[in-house]
């Protein structure tokens, strides 16, 4: 079976029909945060592989170029790690912040994080110069680890959004307090 599969996939991809799996991402009316991760991670590359998209190019030299992205995903970020909890979310949003020097911004209610706006965000922050990427994703972070551990869906959102920014992820554990001796990795 997995082979029909993989033989299906490279027959969409030869014959340009990406379409078809776009629509089964969104058959059910309904984009989730994996479904849009997996479509940010396999059919952005190939758009550009297959000259539907123009690659991005490396013009933002700091996060402040790129602050309403910043928000955006440092926004996204508290709120799968403290599952929507704002009275949690906010210090870490803020902890994100000002880790990346940008005090000032607040945290978006999670109704506000609808994929299109996760999509332009995503596509502002692939702007960045690629030694700034890995202050994104420090910020991003210091959001994750704010009380010195992190859920697994957090974590392995901040893995995919490293990956779509072609950008190593910085270690989990330079975030944790001296005192723990593990990786922080868990559940809440």
């Amino acid at each position: 079976a997995k082979q029909h599969n993989l033989m299906t996939v490279l027959g969409l991809l030869e014959e340009g029909r990406m379409g078809v799996v776009q629509a089964l991402i969104t058959a059910d009316n309904k984009v989730d945060l994996d479904e849009w991760l997996l479509q940010r991670l396999v059919l952005t590359p190939l758009d550009v592989n297959f000259a539907l998209r123009k690659p991005a190019k490396a013009v933002h030299g700091d996060l402040h170029a790129v602050r309403g992205a910043l928000q955006v995903m440092l926004s996204l970020v508290a709120h799968i790690e403290y599952r929507g909890d704002e009275a949690q979310a906010q210090p870490a949003f803020a902890a994100g912040a000002a880790e990346a020097g940008e005090e000032a911004l607040n945290l978006l209610a999670r109704q506000a994080l609808n994929t299109q706006r996760l999509n332009h965000a995503m596509d502002s922050l692939e702007q960045l110069k690629p030694l700034v990427k890995p202050a994104f994703l420090k910020a991003c972070t210091a959001t994750l680890m704010h009380d010195g551990k992190t859920t697994v869906p957090a974590h392995e959102l901040l893995r995919g959004i490293a990956s779509c920014l072609d950008s190593p992820m910085p270690l989990l554990e330079l975030f944790a307090p001296a005192s723990d001796n593990v990786s922080g990795v868990g559940s809440k």
